[in-house]
Protein backbone atom coordinates (compact mmCIF):
# COMPACT_ATOMS: atom_id res chain seq x y z
CA UNK A 1 0.00 0.00 0.00
CA UNK A 2 1.63 3.30 -1.09
CA UNK A 3 1.52 5.85 1.46
CA UNK A 4 3.21 8.62 0.29
CA UNK A 5 3.39 11.23 -1.67
CA UNK A 6 -0.69 10.97 -1.13
CA UNK A 7 -2.34 10.58 -4.19
CA UNK A 8 -2.68 13.62 -6.41
CA UNK A 9 -0.87 15.77 -3.86
CA UNK A 10 1.40 18.38 -4.31
CA UNK A 11 5.62 18.05 -3.58
CA UNK A 12 7.50 20.50 -3.15
CA UNK A 13 11.15 18.72 -3.32
CA UNK A 14 12.52 18.41 -6.89
CA UNK A 15 13.93 15.41 -5.12
CA UNK A 16 10.70 13.11 -4.29
CA UNK A 17 10.91 10.63 -1.13
CA UNK A 18 8.53 8.09 -1.20
CA UNK A 19 7.25 5.62 1.25
CA UNK A 20 4.94 2.55 1.30
CA UNK A 21 3.79 -0.17 3.71
CA UNK A 22 6.19 -3.14 4.14
CA UNK A 23 4.76 -6.44 2.29
CA UNK A 24 5.95 -9.10 4.44
CA UNK A 25 7.71 -11.90 2.66
CA UNK A 26 9.23 -9.66 0.39
CA UNK A 27 12.65 -9.39 -0.43
CA UNK A 28 12.92 -6.07 -2.52
CA UNK A 29 11.01 -3.85 -4.26
CA UNK A 30 11.15 -1.92 -7.20
CA UNK A 31 10.06 1.81 -7.76
CA UNK A 32 8.67 3.17 -10.99
CA UNK A 33 7.84 6.57 -12.05
CA UNK A 34 6.53 7.80 -14.81
CA UNK A 35 5.87 11.31 -16.15
CA UNK A 36 3.16 10.77 -18.63
CA UNK A 37 0.21 7.52 -17.71
CA UNK A 38 0.18 4.55 -15.53
CA UNK A 39 1.76 2.32 -18.33
CA UNK A 40 4.70 3.30 -17.22
CA UNK A 41 6.51 3.20 -20.25
CA UNK A 42 7.81 6.70 -20.06
CA UNK A 43 9.56 6.17 -16.80
CA UNK A 44 12.22 8.76 -15.42
CA UNK A 45 12.84 6.58 -11.67
CA UNK A 46 12.75 2.38 -11.83
CA UNK A 47 15.00 1.30 -8.77
CA UNK A 48 15.42 -1.75 -7.03
CA UNK A 49 15.63 -1.16 -2.94
CA UNK A 50 15.01 -3.56 0.14
CA UNK A 51 12.86 -0.95 2.13
CA UNK A 52 10.05 0.31 2.36
CA UNK A 53 11.03 3.62 1.07
CA UNK A 54 13.08 5.52 -1.75
CA UNK A 55 14.42 8.93 -2.20
CA UNK A 56 15.01 9.92 -5.33
CA UNK A 57 18.42 10.62 -6.79
CA UNK A 58 17.48 12.81 -9.61
CA UNK A 59 16.30 15.60 -9.63
CA UNK A 60 12.45 15.81 -11.21
CA UNK A 61 11.43 19.10 -13.68
CA UNK A 62 7.55 20.30 -12.09
CA UNK A 63 4.54 18.36 -13.62
CA UNK A 64 2.59 15.59 -13.20
CA UNK A 65 4.14 12.01 -12.24
CA UNK A 66 2.65 8.07 -11.62
CA UNK A 67 4.39 5.61 -9.48
CA UNK A 68 3.94 2.49 -8.49
CA UNK A 69 5.84 -0.36 -6.32
CA UNK A 70 6.18 -4.07 -6.97
CA UNK A 71 6.80 -6.38 -4.27
CA UNK A 72 9.28 -9.29 -4.93
CA UNK A 73 10.00 -12.15 -2.45
CA UNK A 74 12.84 -15.30 -2.59
CA UNK A 75 11.11 -16.93 -5.01
CA UNK A 76 10.83 -14.43 -7.24
CA UNK A 77 6.88 -14.01 -7.54
CA UNK A 78 5.87 -10.07 -8.02
CA UNK A 79 3.01 -7.73 -6.35
CA UNK A 80 2.29 -4.89 -8.31
CA UNK A 81 0.74 -2.08 -6.05
CA UNK A 82 -2.25 -0.09 -7.03
CA UNK A 83 -0.26 3.25 -9.08
CA UNK A 84 -0.82 7.02 -7.66
CA UNK A 85 -0.12 10.15 -9.49
CA UNK A 86 0.88 13.11 -7.72
CA UNK A 87 2.66 16.52 -8.78
CA UNK A 88 6.35 18.08 -8.50
CA UNK A 89 5.27 21.92 -7.64
CA UNK A 90 8.54 23.80 -6.03
CA UNK A 91 5.82 26.23 -4.51
CA UNK A 92 5.01 26.55 -0.89
CA UNK A 93 3.29 29.67 0.24
CA UNK A 94 0.19 31.00 -0.65
CA UNK A 95 -1.37 27.86 0.31
CA UNK A 96 -3.51 27.21 -2.61
CA UNK A 97 -6.80 29.36 -2.43
CA UNK A 98 -4.85 31.78 -0.26
CA UNK A 99 -6.64 35.26 0.74
CA UNK A 100 -4.94 38.13 0.55
CA UNK A 101 -6.55 41.06 0.88
CA UNK A 102 -3.21 43.72 0.87
CA UNK A 103 -2.44 42.37 -3.00
CA UNK A 104 0.91 41.57 -2.02
CA UNK A 105 1.65 37.84 -1.34
CA UNK A 106 4.75 36.02 -0.10
CA UNK A 107 5.61 34.02 -2.34
CA UNK A 108 7.71 31.22 -0.96
CA UNK A 109 9.39 27.87 -2.78
CA UNK A 110 11.75 24.95 -2.47
CA UNK A 111 15.42 26.13 -3.84
CA UNK A 112 16.19 23.55 -6.57
CA UNK A 113 19.72 21.92 -7.07
CA UNK A 114 21.55 24.10 -9.72
CA UNK A 115 19.35 26.60 -10.26
CA UNK A 116 20.74 30.63 -11.41
CA UNK A 117 17.51 32.51 -10.67
CA UNK A 118 13.30 31.48 -10.72
CA UNK A 119 10.45 33.31 -11.84
CA UNK A 120 7.66 34.08 -10.18
CA UNK A 121 4.30 33.94 -12.64
CA UNK A 122 1.15 35.65 -11.98
CA UNK A 123 -2.47 35.39 -14.25
CA UNK A 124 -5.82 35.38 -14.30
CA UNK A 125 -5.43 33.07 -17.23
CA UNK A 126 -5.17 29.14 -15.89
CA UNK A 127 -3.78 27.94 -19.27
CA UNK A 128 -0.58 30.96 -18.15
CA UNK A 129 -1.31 31.85 -22.37
CA UNK A 130 -1.61 35.66 -21.34
CA UNK A 131 0.55 36.49 -17.76
CA UNK A 132 -0.37 39.41 -15.42
CA UNK A 133 2.74 40.00 -13.71
CA UNK A 134 6.47 38.04 -13.88
CA UNK A 135 8.94 38.28 -11.63
CA UNK A 136 12.24 37.42 -11.58
CA UNK A 137 14.82 36.48 -8.48
CA UNK A 138 17.58 35.24 -8.26
CA UNK A 139 18.99 32.27 -6.47
CA UNK A 140 18.54 32.80 -2.49
CA UNK A 141 19.70 30.57 0.50
CA UNK A 142 16.02 31.33 1.63
CA UNK A 143 13.75 31.49 -1.69
CA UNK A 144 11.17 33.66 -0.76
CA UNK A 145 9.65 37.01 -2.15
CA UNK A 146 6.97 39.44 -1.43
CA UNK A 147 5.44 41.69 -3.89
CA UNK A 148 6.04 45.55 -3.52
CA UNK A 149 3.24 46.54 -6.21
CA UNK A 150 -0.08 45.27 -5.23
CA UNK A 151 -2.26 43.07 -7.16
CA UNK A 152 -5.58 44.50 -8.24
CA UNK A 153 -8.39 42.85 -6.67
CA UNK A 154 -9.40 39.28 -8.94
CA UNK A 155 -11.96 36.57 -8.52
CA UNK A 156 -8.77 34.23 -8.64
CA UNK A 157 -5.23 34.41 -9.47
CA UNK A 158 -3.51 31.25 -10.68
CA UNK A 159 0.90 31.21 -9.74
CA UNK A 160 3.75 29.01 -10.17
CA UNK A 161 7.81 29.22 -9.77
CA UNK A 162 9.94 28.28 -12.66
CA UNK A 163 13.40 27.74 -12.58
CA UNK A 164 14.94 30.16 -14.65
CA UNK A 165 15.04 28.25 -18.39
CA UNK A 166 12.92 25.48 -17.08
CA UNK A 167 12.06 23.31 -19.53
CA UNK A 168 9.45 21.19 -20.11
CA UNK A 169 6.73 23.96 -18.87
CA UNK A 170 4.76 22.50 -16.13
CA UNK A 171 0.87 23.15 -16.12
CA UNK A 172 0.43 22.80 -12.58
CA UNK A 173 -0.40 26.12 -10.26
CA UNK A 174 -2.10 27.07 -6.98
CA UNK A 175 -4.30 29.83 -7.10
CA UNK A 176 -5.03 32.76 -4.37
CA UNK A 177 -7.87 35.73 -4.35
CA UNK A 178 -7.38 39.56 -4.04
CA UNK A 179 -10.20 41.68 -3.05
CA UNK A 180 -10.68 43.91 -0.76
CA UNK A 181 -12.00 42.35 3.16
CA UNK A 182 -14.89 43.59 4.48
CA UNK A 183 -14.76 45.80 7.75
CA UNK A 184 -17.39 43.83 10.64
CA UNK A 185 -19.22 46.90 12.35
CA UNK A 186 -19.78 47.28 16.10
CA UNK A 187 -23.33 46.80 17.32
CA UNK A 188 -22.59 46.72 21.24
CA UNK A 189 -21.60 48.27 23.51
CA UNK A 190 -20.53 51.23 21.42
CA UNK A 191 -19.17 52.68 24.95
CA UNK A 192 -20.36 54.06 28.09
CA UNK A 193 -20.56 52.71 31.43
CA UNK A 194 -21.71 48.50 31.89
CA UNK A 195 -22.45 46.97 35.25
CA UNK A 196 -21.29 43.53 34.13
CA UNK A 197 -18.06 42.03 34.47
CA UNK A 198 -18.53 39.74 31.47
CA UNK A 199 -20.08 42.19 28.57
CA UNK A 200 -20.96 41.17 25.67
CA UNK A 201 -19.60 42.07 22.64
CA UNK A 202 -21.32 41.88 19.38
CA UNK A 203 -20.84 43.11 15.50
CA UNK A 204 -22.21 42.55 12.24
CA UNK A 205 -21.54 39.66 9.83
CA UNK A 206 -19.16 40.04 7.52
CA UNK A 207 -19.69 38.32 3.92
CA UNK A 208 -16.39 37.28 1.99
CA UNK A 209 -15.54 37.79 -1.31
CA UNK A 210 -16.51 35.63 -4.22
CA UNK A 211 -14.48 32.26 -3.94
CA UNK A 212 -12.83 33.10 -0.26
CA UNK A 213 -14.05 31.15 2.77
CA UNK A 214 -14.84 33.25 6.12
CA UNK A 215 -13.41 31.31 8.82
CA UNK A 216 -13.86 33.63 11.74
CA UNK A 217 -13.85 36.65 13.85
CA UNK A 218 -11.04 37.79 15.87
CA UNK A 219 -12.28 39.68 19.00
CA UNK A 220 -9.35 42.03 20.73
CA UNK A 221 -9.86 43.73 24.37
CA UNK A 222 -7.38 46.38 26.11
CA UNK A 223 -6.76 48.32 28.69
CA UNK A 224 -5.50 51.22 26.22
CA UNK A 225 -6.75 52.51 23.49
CA UNK A 226 -3.41 51.55 21.54
CA UNK A 227 -3.48 47.49 22.54
CA UNK A 228 -0.54 48.34 23.98
CA UNK A 229 -1.47 46.94 27.35
CA UNK A 230 -3.87 44.22 28.88
CA UNK A 231 -4.38 43.09 25.38
CA UNK A 232 -6.44 39.54 25.47
CA UNK A 233 -7.66 37.72 21.83
CA UNK A 234 -10.46 36.04 21.30
CA UNK A 235 -11.73 33.60 18.15
CA UNK A 236 -15.01 32.92 17.30
CA UNK A 237 -17.56 32.05 14.47
CA UNK A 238 -20.20 33.75 16.09
CA UNK A 239 -21.21 37.54 15.56
CA UNK A 240 -21.27 37.91 19.49
CA UNK A 241 -18.98 37.08 22.30
CA UNK A 242 -19.05 37.48 25.91
CA UNK A 243 -15.18 38.34 27.83
CA UNK A 244 -14.34 36.50 30.75
CA UNK A 245 -14.39 38.49 34.14
CA UNK A 246 -13.23 41.99 33.58
CA UNK A 247 -12.02 44.31 36.64
CA UNK A 248 -14.54 46.73 37.96
CA UNK A 249 -13.31 50.22 37.87
CA UNK A 250 -11.08 50.00 34.84
CA UNK A 251 -11.62 51.39 30.97
CA UNK A 252 -11.84 48.86 28.38
CA UNK A 253 -11.35 49.47 24.35
CA UNK A 254 -12.16 46.80 21.66
CA UNK A 255 -12.16 45.97 17.75
CA UNK A 256 -13.06 42.90 15.60
CA UNK A 257 -11.90 41.73 12.61
CA UNK A 258 -12.95 39.30 10.09
CA UNK A 259 -10.74 35.70 9.33
CA UNK A 260 -10.46 34.51 5.52
CA UNK A 261 -9.22 31.28 4.42
CA UNK A 262 -7.43 28.07 5.96
CA UNK A 263 -7.34 27.41 9.57
CA UNK A 264 -3.54 26.77 9.27
CA UNK A 265 -3.36 30.01 7.52
CA UNK A 266 -5.90 32.67 8.33
CA UNK A 267 -6.11 35.98 6.45
CA UNK A 268 -7.71 38.82 8.44
CA UNK A 269 -8.88 41.59 7.64
CA UNK A 270 -9.35 45.18 8.68
CA UNK A 271 -10.24 45.52 12.52
CA UNK A 272 -13.58 47.74 13.11
CA UNK A 273 -13.36 51.51 14.18
CA UNK A 274 -12.14 51.11 17.79
CA UNK A 275 -14.61 51.56 20.90
CA UNK A 276 -14.00 52.14 24.54
CA UNK A 277 -16.31 51.35 27.69
CA UNK A 278 -15.74 51.22 31.51
CA UNK A 279 -17.04 48.06 33.44
CA UNK A 280 -18.47 49.15 36.99
CA UNK A 281 -20.45 47.01 39.23
CA UNK A 282 -19.88 49.10 42.35
CA UNK A 283 -23.24 50.79 43.40
CA UNK A 284 -23.08 54.47 44.55
CA UNK A 285 -23.28 55.69 48.25
CA UNK A 286 -26.58 56.56 49.76
CA UNK A 287 -27.53 60.53 49.00
CA UNK A 288 -27.60 62.69 51.81
CA UNK A 289 -31.12 64.68 52.67
CA UNK A 290 -30.52 68.26 53.09
CA UNK A 291 -33.98 70.64 53.06
CA UNK A 292 -36.73 70.13 53.92
CA UNK A 293 -35.77 68.62 57.79
CA UNK A 294 -36.95 65.59 58.89
CA UNK A 295 -40.81 65.79 60.55
CA UNK A 296 -40.30 69.73 59.61
CA UNK A 297 -43.89 71.83 58.90
CA UNK A 298 -43.88 73.93 55.76
CA UNK A 299 -46.66 76.79 54.80
CA UNK A 300 -47.67 76.60 51.41
CA UNK A 301 -48.00 77.88 49.02
CA UNK A 302 -45.21 80.81 49.74
CA UNK A 303 -45.00 84.66 48.95
CA UNK A 304 -43.41 86.15 46.85
CA UNK A 305 -40.49 86.77 46.52
CA UNK A 306 -39.88 83.24 48.30
CA UNK A 307 -38.87 80.97 46.29
CA UNK A 308 -40.51 77.86 44.89
CA UNK A 309 -41.13 74.50 47.51
CA UNK A 310 -38.32 72.32 46.67
CA UNK A 311 -36.61 68.85 48.35
CA UNK A 312 -32.96 68.61 48.12
CA UNK A 313 -29.92 66.66 48.85
CA UNK A 314 -26.44 66.63 48.38
CA UNK A 315 -24.44 65.06 45.21
CA UNK A 316 -22.97 61.70 45.50
CA UNK A 317 -20.33 60.85 43.81
CA UNK A 318 -20.43 58.84 40.31
CA UNK A 319 -24.54 59.13 40.79
CA UNK A 320 -25.78 60.49 37.22
CA UNK A 321 -29.49 60.50 38.13
CA UNK A 322 -31.62 60.05 41.46
CA UNK A 323 -35.41 58.56 41.91
CA UNK A 324 -36.99 60.66 44.16
CA UNK A 325 -39.78 59.16 45.78
CA UNK A 326 -42.62 61.05 47.95
CA UNK A 327 -46.05 60.16 48.48
CA UNK A 328 -48.86 61.23 51.64
CA UNK A 329 -47.66 57.40 53.19
CA UNK A 330 -44.93 55.93 53.62
CA UNK A 331 -45.69 53.82 50.73
CA UNK A 332 -44.44 56.68 48.44
CA UNK A 333 -45.77 55.74 45.42
CA UNK A 334 -44.86 58.75 43.44
CA UNK A 335 -41.27 58.20 41.61
CA UNK A 336 -39.56 61.11 40.19
CA UNK A 337 -35.43 61.06 37.74
CA UNK A 338 -34.03 63.82 38.48
CA UNK A 339 -30.75 64.11 36.18
CA UNK A 340 -26.69 64.65 38.47
CA UNK A 341 -25.85 67.22 35.86
CA UNK A 342 -22.09 68.86 36.03
CA UNK A 343 -22.87 72.27 36.39
CA UNK A 344 -20.42 73.97 39.57
CA UNK A 345 -21.93 74.07 42.42
CA UNK A 346 -25.24 71.92 41.26
CA UNK A 347 -27.56 71.02 44.23
CA UNK A 348 -29.93 68.02 43.65
CA UNK A 349 -33.55 69.02 44.09
CA UNK A 350 -37.06 68.28 42.86
CA UNK A 351 -39.73 70.97 43.23
CA UNK A 352 -43.26 69.14 42.69
CA UNK A 353 -45.04 70.31 39.63
CA UNK A 354 -48.40 71.34 41.29
CA UNK A 355 -49.41 72.05 44.85
CA UNK A 356 -48.85 69.80 47.29
CA UNK A 357 -51.54 68.50 49.34
CA UNK A 358 -52.20 70.25 53.31
CA UNK A 359 -51.24 66.65 54.75
CA UNK A 360 -47.69 65.26 55.90
CA UNK A 361 -45.40 64.07 52.86
CA UNK A 362 -42.99 61.71 52.86
CA UNK A 363 -39.91 61.12 50.61
CA UNK A 364 -36.68 59.66 49.79
CA UNK A 365 -33.61 59.56 47.39
CA UNK A 366 -32.45 56.80 45.72
CA UNK A 367 -28.75 57.22 43.51
CA UNK A 368 -27.67 55.33 40.00
CA UNK A 369 -24.66 55.62 38.57
CA UNK A 370 -23.55 55.53 34.90
CA UNK A 371 -23.62 51.83 34.58
CA UNK A 372 -27.18 51.32 36.02
CA UNK A 373 -25.78 50.14 39.52
CA UNK A 374 -27.57 50.84 42.93
CA UNK A 375 -28.18 49.05 46.42
CA UNK A 376 -31.60 49.04 47.40
CA UNK A 377 -30.12 49.43 50.91
CA UNK A 378 -26.70 51.20 50.34
CA UNK A 379 -27.79 53.49 47.54
CA UNK A 380 -31.01 54.69 49.49
CA UNK A 381 -31.32 57.80 51.92
CA UNK A 382 -33.18 57.48 54.81
CA UNK A 383 -36.62 58.76 54.87
CA UNK A 384 -38.31 61.91 55.79
CA UNK A 385 -41.29 63.42 56.68
CA UNK A 386 -42.68 66.96 56.07
CA UNK A 387 -46.16 68.51 57.11
CA UNK A 388 -47.64 70.86 54.18
CA UNK A 389 -49.61 73.97 55.85
CA UNK A 390 -52.51 75.96 54.00
CA UNK A 391 -51.35 79.62 54.18
CA UNK A 392 -53.20 82.29 55.44
CA UNK A 393 -54.34 83.33 52.35
CA UNK A 394 -55.11 80.11 51.09
CA UNK A 395 -58.45 79.32 49.92
CA UNK A 396 -60.52 76.12 49.60
CA UNK A 397 -59.96 73.38 47.23
CA UNK A 398 -62.27 72.79 44.75
CA UNK A 399 -63.08 69.47 42.26
CA UNK A 400 -61.74 67.47 45.20
CA UNK A 401 -61.46 63.61 44.48
CA UNK A 402 -61.11 60.89 47.80
CA UNK A 403 -61.94 57.83 45.99
CA UNK A 404 -62.54 56.17 42.08
CA UNK A 405 -64.07 57.76 39.63
CA UNK A 406 -62.82 60.89 38.72
CA UNK A 407 -64.85 61.57 36.45
CA UNK A 408 -64.36 64.91 33.82
CA UNK A 409 -66.89 66.37 31.34
CA UNK A 410 -67.36 69.00 29.05
CA UNK A 411 -69.80 70.38 27.08
CA UNK A 412 -70.53 68.59 23.17
CA UNK A 413 -69.18 70.51 20.06
CA UNK A 414 -71.83 71.05 17.19
CA UNK A 415 -69.73 70.67 14.65
CA UNK A 416 -68.43 67.21 15.35
CA UNK A 417 -69.96 64.49 12.83
CA UNK A 418 -70.55 60.97 14.57
CA UNK A 419 -67.33 60.14 12.88
CA UNK A 420 -65.41 62.75 14.94
CA UNK A 421 -63.67 62.19 18.33
CA UNK A 422 -62.51 64.71 21.45
CA UNK A 423 -58.45 64.46 22.96
CA UNK A 424 -58.04 64.56 26.10
CA UNK A 425 -54.38 65.70 28.17
CA UNK A 426 -54.28 65.28 32.27
CA UNK A 427 -51.07 65.90 34.07
CA UNK A 428 -49.58 67.15 37.06
CA UNK A 429 -47.84 70.50 35.89
CA UNK A 430 -49.86 73.40 34.11
CA UNK A 431 -47.36 72.98 30.75
CA UNK A 432 -48.54 69.94 30.28
CA UNK A 433 -44.87 68.20 30.18
CA UNK A 434 -45.15 64.64 30.14
CA UNK A 435 -48.97 64.08 30.61
CA UNK A 436 -50.06 61.08 32.61
CA UNK A 437 -52.97 60.44 30.17
CA UNK A 438 -52.61 61.50 26.56
CA UNK A 439 -56.01 60.12 25.05
CA UNK A 440 -56.32 61.10 21.13
CA UNK A 441 -59.41 58.72 20.81
CA UNK A 442 -62.90 59.29 22.95
CA UNK A 443 -65.66 59.14 20.48
CA UNK A 444 -68.17 61.73 19.67
CA UNK A 445 -70.85 60.60 21.64
CA UNK A 446 -69.02 60.73 25.14
CA UNK A 447 -68.47 63.83 26.76
CA UNK A 448 -67.14 62.08 30.06
CA UNK A 449 -64.24 59.63 31.48
CA UNK A 450 -62.87 58.07 34.20
CA UNK A 451 -59.30 59.12 34.65
CA UNK A 452 -58.67 56.97 38.08
CA UNK A 453 -56.75 55.86 39.49
CA UNK A 454 -54.43 58.41 39.77
CA UNK A 455 -51.71 59.51 42.49
CA UNK A 456 -52.99 62.11 45.16
CA UNK A 457 -52.14 65.41 44.05
CA UNK A 458 -52.85 68.66 41.98
CA UNK A 459 -54.10 67.61 38.57
CA UNK A 460 -54.27 69.96 35.59
CA UNK A 461 -56.38 68.70 32.09
CA UNK A 462 -57.73 70.34 29.03
CA UNK A 463 -59.51 68.72 25.74
CA UNK A 464 -60.30 69.29 22.48
CA UNK A 465 -62.49 68.09 19.71
CA UNK A 466 -61.93 67.18 16.25
CA UNK A 467 -63.92 66.38 12.90
CA UNK A 468 -63.34 63.12 11.80
CA UNK A 469 -61.25 60.00 13.03
CA UNK A 470 -57.55 59.83 14.00
CA UNK A 471 -55.32 60.16 11.72
CA UNK A 472 -57.36 60.31 9.11
CA UNK A 473 -56.57 62.32 6.57
CA UNK A 474 -59.09 65.75 6.25
CA UNK A 475 -59.35 65.39 9.88
CA UNK A 476 -59.21 68.95 11.56
CA UNK A 477 -58.86 69.60 15.33
CA UNK A 478 -60.24 72.95 17.17
CA UNK A 479 -57.88 74.44 19.66
CA UNK A 480 -57.96 73.21 23.43
CA UNK A 481 -60.78 74.57 25.63
CA UNK A 482 -59.18 76.17 28.90
CA UNK A 483 -57.01 74.67 31.46
CA UNK A 484 -58.93 72.67 34.13
CA UNK A 485 -57.62 71.57 37.91
CA UNK A 486 -58.89 68.86 39.94
CA UNK A 487 -57.31 67.47 43.24
CA UNK A 488 -56.67 63.89 44.74
CA UNK A 489 -56.51 63.86 48.25
CA UNK A 490 -57.60 59.97 49.09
Amino acid sequence: VLTSPLANAFVALPKPIFTWVAVPGATSYVIDVDNTDTTFTHKVISATVAAATYTSTVVLPQGTYYWQVTAKDAAGNITPSASRSFGIFIGTGPVNGAFVPTGKPLFTWTAVPGATGYDIEITTDPTFVTITRTQHVGALPVPSFTLTVALPPAATYYWRVRKTGEVPVSVLYRTLFVAPAAVPAAIAPLGGTLSNLTPNLSWTAVTPPIGVTLLDYEVQIATNATFTAGVQAFITTSTNYTTPGLTTGLTYSWRVRARFGLAGTPAPGPFSIIHTFVVDVLPPAKPVLLAPADKASVTLPPLPPAPPFKFTWNTVPGAVRYDFRYGTSTAMDITVSVAQLTTPGFVPSFTPPSPLLNTTYYWQVRAYDAGGNSDPVTSVSVMRSVKILSAANAVPVLNRFTAAPITLSWGPISWVSPSGHYELLVANNINFVNPKINNPNIAAGIQSIDVSPLPEGTWYWKVKACTGPTGQVGTTCGVYSSTGTFTVDP
